[in-house]
């Protein structure tokens, strides 16, 4: 079956659940919300299954449009030598534990990404290429969408969430990843 009719049962209590993630997970990062998080899910043909009735012309000029603009603003005034986009991943998806403590998701900058995910390694986060989930299969976007407009080599990277349950644990991997960045020369 399509994805609209094998989630049409339990769609409700999936968006509150993912709704409520995100607030908690707002609250540990102090993250401050402008609103309620809102969850919006596509399906296998691109159109909205979840939230039927959020406006997504509406959410794209209110939040996705200026951050964007934003970011491109800042890359003119400052044009790095990389651009790096840092996400966390949980620790267990659908049943399945992931013991990797951190990703590197690249589409190109194939070498560039196997020195980084050797650093990150040797500062003990144990680093696999193009996991949980892979560049070489679209699944980077921020990344990629400023470092192709601005000729600006790029990669992600992913962390596992409960590396970062506290302030002072965030603090530890900050550390590590900025050694990691300096000793593979990036």
């Amino acid at each position: 079956p399509n994805d609209r009719t094998q989630c049409a049962g339990y769609e409700g209590s999936l968006v509150g659940e993912r709704q409520e993630y995100l607030a908690e997970h707002a609250r540990r990062e102090r993250y401050a919300l402008l609103g309620s998080p809102v969850v919006l899910v596509t399906t296998d043909d691109g159109s909205p299954s979840f939230n039927r009735h959020v406006d997504l012309g509406a959410r794209i000029e209110r939040f996705h449009a200026p951050f964007h603009a934003t970011v491109d603003a800042a890359l003119r005034e400052h044009r790095p030598a990389w651009i790096c986009s840092v996400h966390s991943f949980t620790p267990v998806f659908r049943g399945y534990a992931r013991s990797m403590a951190a990703g590197v998701l690249f589409d190109r900058f194939d070498e560039d990404a196997a020195r980084l995910a050797a650093a990150m390694t040797a500062e003990g986060l144990p680093t696999v290429l193009n996991e949980p989930y892979s560049g070489k299969a679209g699944l980077i976007y921020s990344a990629k969408r400023h470092g192709d407009a601005h000729d600006i080599p790029y990669l992600e990277l992913e962390v596992r969430q409960d590396l970062l349950a506290s302030p002072e644990q965030a603090a530890v991997v900050a550390g590590r990843l900025w050694r990691a960045w300096v000793r593979a020369g990036m």
